[in-house]
C-alpha cells in the first residue's frame, strides 16, 4: 500500500480515542488488538467483536484475523481515517466467579499464579498446554463439560471432586482468559503415567528423534522421565513410529510422491533416465489407482564418470528393503581410479526374478547409450 499511513477511530462504550500514523504494511491482527486494549485500557474484559466502517458507507465489516486487518485498509484505500467499533462480551459468569474476584480473598490469587506458574514452566519446556498435558501436571483425569466455541469447562473426573476451571477466548481465538478456577483435590492423586496417549509421548520425543532417529525405546524411556510418566514398551515403540512419520513422512506419503520426483529428475537432469513403472488393473469398470511395481534412477552424471574415469568393470548385487512394503533394492557399482566402489545406477523391484533384472539391465542399457566398442567385465 506504498507509504500512505492511517489514522483510526476507536470506539468504545461511549468514548473515541485514536490510532495514529498506523503502517498497513507492518500491522498485524495482534497489534490491533494490543492497540486497541492499550488505547481504552481494556485488560480483563474479553473483547467479543471490533467492526469497521467501509468507505464512507453504512457497511461495517467484522475484523477478526490477518486477512480482516489487510482488507479493512484495502477497502479504506481513499480515506486517510475511518471509524472501528470495540464490543465486549455479555456473558454471565457461572457460579464461582465472584469468588475468583473478591479483593481480600489471598489464597484464591495465590492459587491463580500458581496455576499460571505450572502452565507456564511446561510451556517453556513442551509448548502449548493441552488437556492431556494438565492430567499429567496435576496427576488428576480432567473431563470436560462443555467444550464450545465460546467457552470451555473443564472438572475433575472424580465425583464431588471440587476441581474446575471455566475460561472464554478472546477475540482472536487462539488465547483464552481463565474466568474460573478452583484449585483444590479432594480426590487421591493418580499416576500420570495412565494419562500418557501415544501422541502427547510423540510430541515430547519429537525433538530428540529429529537429533538421533535411531534412539532406542530404553533411551526414550529415560528421556520421558523428566516428564515423571514410564509408559510401556509398544507404547513407545508406537509414540516413536509416529514421532518419525511426522518428521520424515510415511511410506505411503512418499510412493504417492514418486511421479513428482521422477518428473523433478527429468527437469534438472535431462539426459538422466527415470523409469516409474506401475500396476494398473485395467479390467475394474472404475479404474483403480496405479499400484507401484518398479522404479529406475541413472543420473546423467553418474554414467559420464563412469564412461570416463573408471574401469571397465561393472558389478550387480541387491538387497532386501526393510519396512511395510518391502521389495528389493539393485545396484550396478564400478571402480573408481583409486579403486573404491563408484555408484552407477540403482533400481527398487519387487523381487529378484528375471523380469525385474531384465528391467534393470534394459534401463541400464538405454542410460549409457552403448559402451562404444569399450570391453566392460560384468559380475553378478
Amino acid at each position: 500500500m506504498g507509504d500512505k499511513v492511517y489514522d483510526l477511530e476507536v470506539h468504545f462504550k461511549s468514548k473515541c480515542k485514536k490510532l495514529k500514523n498506523i503502517d498497513p504494511d507492518k500491522y498485524s491482527y495482534i497489534d490491533f488488538i494490543a492497540g486497541i486494549r492499550e488505547l481504552h485500557g481494556i485488560i480483563d474484559e474479553t473483547i467479543s467483536r471490533i467492526t469497521c466502517n467501509v468507505d464512507e458507507s453504512d457497511v461495517n465489516m467484522d475484523i477478526s484475523n490477518d486477512n480482516d486487518v489487510l482488507s479493512m485498509f484495502g477497502r479504506n484505500v481513499n480515506r486517510v481515517f475511518f471509524d472501528v467499533f470495540v464490543e465486549l462480551a455479555n456473558e454471565e459468569r457461572e457460579s464461582g466467579d465472584e469468588s475468583m474476584e473478591k479483593s481480600g480473598d489471598e489464597s484464591g490469587n495465590e492459587s491463580m499464579e500458581e496455576f499460571g506458574d505450572k502452565i507456564e514452566e511446561t510451556n517453556n519446556q513442551t509448548g502449548v498446554v493441552s488437556e492431556d498435558e494438565m492430567s499429567i501436571i496435576e496427576g488428576f483425569k480432567i473431563m470436560r463439560m462443555r467444550n464450545e466455541k465460546t467457552r470451555v469447562t473443564a472438572h475433575c473426573s472424580v465425583k464431588d471432586c471440587p476441581w474446575k476451571i471455566h475460561a472464554t477466548p478472546f477475540v482472536d481465538g487462539v488465547t483464552f482468559h481463565v474466568k474460573t478456577y478452583v484449585p483444590n483435590h479432594t480426590c487421591v492423586r493418580s499416576d500420570p503415567t495412565s494419562e500418557a496417549t501415544v501422541d502427547w509421548i510423540a510430541t515430547k520425543i519429537e525433538s530428540v528423534l529429529r537429533e538421533n532417529p535411531r534412539m532406542k525405546i530404553r533411551d526414550i524411556r529415560n528421556e520421558l522421565k523428566k516428564f515423571g510418566v514410564n509408559p510401556q514398551y509398544m507404547q513407545i515403540y508406537r509414540a516413536k513410529k509416529k514421532a518419525l512419520e511426522s518428521i520424515e513422512g510415511s511410506y505411503i506419503e512418499s510412493f504417492g510422491n514418486m511421479l513428482y520426483y521422477a518428473n523433478l529428475e527429468l527437469e534438472k537432469n535431462e539426459e538422466s533416465v527415470v523409469t516409474l513403472q506401475c500396476d494398473v488393473d485395467e479390467t475394474e469398470v472404475i479404474p483403480s489407482a496405479p499400484v507401484f511395481k518398479r522404479f529406475f534412477l541413472g543420473l546423467s552424471a553418474l554414467r559420464d564418470g563412469f564412461l570416463e574415469r573408471c574401469s571397465p568393470f561393472l558389478g550387480f548385487d541387491g538387497c532386501h528393503l526393510k519396512g511395510p512394503f518391502g521389495g528389493v533394492l539393485l545396484a550396478a557399482i564400478g571402480l573408481d581410479g583409486n579403486n573404491r566402489l563408484f555408484p552407477v545406477a540403482f533400481v527398487v523391484v519387487e523381487s529378484e526374478c528375471k523380469e525385474s533384472w531384465s528391467f534393470f539391465f534394459e534401463n541400464l542399457s538405454r542410460m549409457v547409450g552403448g559402451f562404444s566398442g569399450q570391453a566392460i567385465d560384468f559380475y553378478v
